[in-house]
């Protein structure tokens, strides 16, 4: 997506340096065109002035146009790094609890050699529980039944500290992402606002020159087209973001919470689900100057408005025609 982006930058760019080129071809030296109208007191139509004017500017549009598809590729990708590490850390927590199914199916297992002449009941009622707390209940009837302590308190301890690490990793993620709204904030404002502009006047410049310049036309269509995905692209990154990170009170709904050992590590570790779960409905954000989200929503609204600019301008021109 980022090279995509590139290669719809410096195509603009690069129409922008042709386009003088390919207009002076069949006119004379003195009505020769730079890609951009300098006011200055000399010759710019003489050589060596326009020679060096030109290089300069053809040299000016390619640093914009690196700045930009920079910037752009960097927040682009850092977003998708960010919404990586979110997934990684559903899967990390899912796993956390995992070693509880090991106990759980290890008292199940052992609770289906015992015979029951008088209580054959307690058999379906073990069978179908899947809770750890009903079945070592259920087990605690029988005095010949045991569970290892020791190693319920070894495993909860283990899992409550992988459930630390996860907590401390959502926490670095937390203060990440702060720090890049922080960041950010202003200049998607800038995007944003930028994007309507853009848009709007691109579209009208198309309708101005359809049919005078091709070349015209089609770098205001990439213009057009370049500006929508540069768009696209922050919001669909900020968009995945906001996906992957309220998915965690989804991804700890999906862990062995229920195979916990009922131990002081296992309390803990349900105690920490539920403050993850609390936290994670409330996902992180990039905002649009604090007004909005950076979302796909607010890319709908954009390129809604621009559109709406668009009409009015051209009805505007329609008016002035008449």
């Amino acid at each position: 997506m980022v090279l995509v982006y590139i290669f719809f930058a410096q195509s603009v760019v690069c129409l922008f340096c042709a386009i003088p080129i390919f207009e002076a071809v069949e006119k004379n030296v003195s009505e020769r065109m730079l890609p951009f109208d300098l006011h200055l007191d000399l010759p710019l139509t003489q050589t060596p002035y326009y020679e060096m004017a030109f290089f300069v500017e053809a040299a000016g549009m390619m640093s914009v146009g690196l700045c930009t598809t920079g910037f752009a590729g960097f927040l682009c990708t850092t977003n998708l790094y960010t919404a990586g590490q979110f997934k990684i850390l559903q899967r990390k927590l899912e796993l956390a609890c995992s070693n509880g199914e090991a106990v759980l199916s290890h008292a199940q297992t052992k609770t289906n050699l015992i015979e029951y002449p008088s209580k054959w009941w307690l058999r379906e009622q073990i069978a179908s529980n899947s809770i750890t707390k009903d079945v070592s209940q259920t087990l605690r009837i029988d005095a010949n039944f045991s569970i290892d302590d020791n190693r319920a308190d070894t495993e909860g301890d283990v899992q409550y500290n992988m459930l630390k690490n996860c907590i401390k990793e959502h926490q670095l993620l937390l203060e990440y992402m702060e720090k890049v709204e922080n960041l950010s904030s202003a200049v998607m404002l800038a995007q944003a606002l930028g994007s309507i502009l853009k848009i709007c006047f691109s579209g009208f410049q198309i309708l101005l020159v359809g049919g005078t310049s091709i070349l015209r036309t089609i770098l205001s269509i990439q213009f057009v087209v370049g500006t929508l995905f540069l768009f696209f692209m922050f919001s669909w990154s900020s968009h995945e973001i906001i996906i992957e990170s309220q998915a965690l009170a989804e991804a700890v709904y999906r862990t062995s919470w229920y195979s916990l050992p009922y131990t002081t590590g296992g309390k803990a570790c349900r105690q920490s689900l539920l403050i993850i779960i609390a936290r994670a409905h409330k996902p992180c954000i990039l905002t649009v100057g604090k007004f909005a989200p950076m979302s796909l929503r607010t890319f709908v609204s954009v390129f809604n408005t621009s559109i709406s600019y668009f009409t009015i301008l051209r009805q505007m021109n329609a008016r002035l025609n008449e």
